[in-house]
């Protein structure tokens, strides 16, 4: 077992364009569903897991972000601290600047602030499971998360390909997906000095950000990687009527 230092990486830096017409920008992760700011859910998820938060936020509203998982969460023990991301110029730089704020090495967990996913599992599969399983086998450095979705969906994520071994790769929205397995969830790492290391090679993509999917590849196609299917419900509230569904799924769900 990893041995150390637990914390989660919580991104909620993203301008919300698509949801322009109910949330200011850079603060659709505090809006509320079910009475929990969108937020609230990826920190109650990491919570029982970790010994500290850093929420990755926007220079205008970082500072109503992080107060929204501090109050999520309620947990006297846990600390909670806000890193600035300056400029937007990519998930990988938004996870470059949490790992930088936690000083020292962590194992850690990396999940999007405007996804919500309700169980516990997602997290303990990819933060408890950074081993080594077999003393001849790649020590696993990374963990991520996936959820198969139909072709025509897979093409606006990133998806995975499978090669040699127990090798592999995530191609960015690919027109034709190689497989169903679509990278949609917390992402861990089991050193957040190395990962830094890897972040400091990575080159800007042809849209001038450094992508997520560079910095898990990295891993991915050493061998070093292990991936899980998300468990339970998943909802990405980027958009109105995705909001008002997982409303009315988590309200259901909460009533029982």
């Amino acid at each position: 077992m990893n041995q150390l230092r637990k914390a989660a990486v919580i991104l909620g830096g993203g301008r919300g364009t698509r949801l322009r017409e109910i949330a200011a920008p850079f603060t659709k992760t505090i809006l509320p569903v079910a009475g929990l700011p969108i937020i609230g859910y990826a920190a109650q998820l990491a919570a029982p897991f970790v010994e500290k938060i850093i929420v990755v936020g926007h220079p205008s509203t970082g500072s109503d972000v992080v107060e929204a998982v501090a109050s999520s969460v309620q947990n006297g023990h846990l600390a909670v601290q806000l890193a600035v991301q300056t400029r937007p110029l990519g998930m990988a730089d938004a996870i470059r600047v949490g790992f930088a704020a936690l000083k020292g090495d962590w194992a850690a967990v990396v999940v999007a602030g405007d996804n919500i996913i309700l169980d516990p599992q997602n997290i303990s599969n990819t933060l408890l499971n950074l081993t080594t399983t077999n003393p001849l086998e790649k020590k696993i450095r990374l963990t991520w998360t996936y959820k198969n979705f139909p072709a025509a969906e897979a093409r606006r994520f990133s998806v995975y390909r499978p090669l040699t071994g127990s090798k592999g790769e995530l191609i960015e929205k690919p027109a034709v997906p190689p497989t169903t397995m679509c990278w949609c969830g917390p992402v861990g790492f089991a050193s957040t000095q190395e990962a830094l290391k890897r972040l400091g090679r990575l080159l800007p993509s042809a849209r001038g950000e450094l992508e997520a999917s560079d910095l898990i590849n990295s891993y991915l196609r050493e061998g070093t990687g292990r991936h899980f299917k998300i468990v339970g419900e998943f909802f990405d509230v980027g958009t109105p009527a995705a909001l008002a569904e997982a409303e009315a799924v988590i309200s259901q769900v909460m009533s029982r």
